[in-house]
């Protein structure tokens, strides 16, 4: 009787022992709200709910995630929320991040896309677009005079040249904010044209892009990409942007007339023609063209020494004996551009006003002509003095 007893107590306590919780073998079941969040490049911080019958943890594999808390958490039925702090993506290219939540054996992942930036405002950077089928590269930037200035080199081969396409007012508050008033201006008129104004701290690339087809004259929009790293120029494997000639003397010939200087001591006119030699002129015909990179131009000088230049804005040609300093030095810089023209012509227009030299039959003159450009059989045929 005592041994059934006995026997009793033991499973009894063989019982106790197998319902012990901690030998129950749990199955880990885990549960994400979210498998995906889409953020914009501001956006800092994220959030998901994690609810897991075992205790669980977190990790992440990207280094501008800046915490996550909790890092993990306990068994329960109730949810947690996960907080993610991220930096803000200042690049313009869009980036993920993967958040792992692990319950057992079980993971869970998930995916944090964050935008690229989309930039609020242009001081200080540069932007390519292509206008009329043309690379142009435009540098933005608020100078300490208070003018918004915009630059545009053209990506020709032939080094690049600067062009202010209108006016820019800036009544600045900060860096960032202020108002922008723009006129249109027409070089070739010498007049202003449309006026608009808007916020500085709207200066985006579609604010960019609305002005740049009112300059241009350009339906279609102009897509503007923003260079992260300032653009070198490079053209044919040199350091520094060259012209599209040798520097030298020159005669400029059209048909059998060359380019003669104004007498000496007059410093303003239309240069008269003297007839060629040979194809060619006399030694006093000759000009001398001197390039500088920095203005991506020509300096011409005569047989006595001036610089020629178009300060008039219209046919006459001024000269001077020393060159000017500030803004007026651009009306005594010339561009040389090669068109490829079947007759060997050249383009050689004055950087600020544009007007270019043409030969006159009817006047028997050398002058600077608006249309010259345009026009076939002005322009100047440049021969190399050897």
């Amino acid at each position: 009787m005592k041994m059934r007893r006995l026997f009793g107590v033991l499973l009894a306590a063989v019982a106790v022992v197998a319902c012990d919780p901690d030998d129950v073998v749990v199955t880990p079941e885990l549960s994400v709200d979210k498998d995906a969040v889409s953020l914009t490049a501001d956006d800092v911080e994220a959030s998901f709910s994690v609810t897991s019958n075992v205790d669980w943890t977190v990790s992440h594999d990207a280094d501008w995630v800046v915490s996550v808390n909790p890092s993990g958490g306990k068994a329960s039925d109730e949810p947690v929320t996960v907080n993610v702090v991220l930096e803000a993506n200042e690049s313009q290219t869009e980036r993920t991040a993967s958040v792992t939540v692990t319950a057992g054996d079980v993971k869970k992942t998930v995916t944090l896309t964050q935008a690229g930036a989309v930039i609020n405002y242009i001081d200080g950077y540069q932007w390519l677009a292509e206008v009329d089928d043309r690379q142009v590269l435009f540098d933005f930037g608020v100078a300490e005079d208070d003018m918004l200035c915009i630059a545009m080199p053209l990506m020709d081969g032939t080094g690049f040249g600067l062009f202010m396409a209108g006016l820019y007012e800036v009544e600045r508050k900060d860096n960032k904010s202020g108002t922008v008033s723009f006129t249109q201006y027409d070089w070739e008129w010498d007049e202003y044209l449309d006026e608009c104004e808007f916020q500085y701290s709207d200066l985006t690339a579609t604010s960019v892009r609305l002005v740049c087809e009112m300059v241009f004259g350009v339906s279609d929009p102009i897509a503007f990409t923003r260079m992260d790293e300032l653009y070198e120029i490079v053209v044919d494997g040199e350091d520094d942007p060259v012209g599209t000639i040798e520097n030298g003397d020159y005669w400029f010939l059209n048909g059998t007339k060359v380019m003669a200087p104004l007498p000496e001591g007059e410093m303003s006119g239309l240069l008269p023609a003297s007839d060629a030699v040979d194809g060619k002129g006399t030694e006093g015909n000759l000009f001398t063209l001197t390039y500088d990179p920095d203005v991506s131009g020509y300096t011409i000088q005569d047989a006595y020494g001036r610089y020629l230049g178009n300060e008039g804005w219209d046919e006459v040609i001024t000269l001077t004996d020393e060159l000017p300093s500030g803004e007026d030095y651009g009306l005594y810089i010339w561009v040389v551009y090669d068109g490829n023209y079947d007759d060997g012509t050249h383009d050689v227009y004055n950087s600020v006003t544009y007007n270019g030299f043409a030969y006159k039959a009817e006047d028997g003159v050398w002058c600077a002509d608006p249309s010259s450009y345009e026009t076939d059989g002005v322009r100047p045929v440049l021969v190399r003095a050897e």
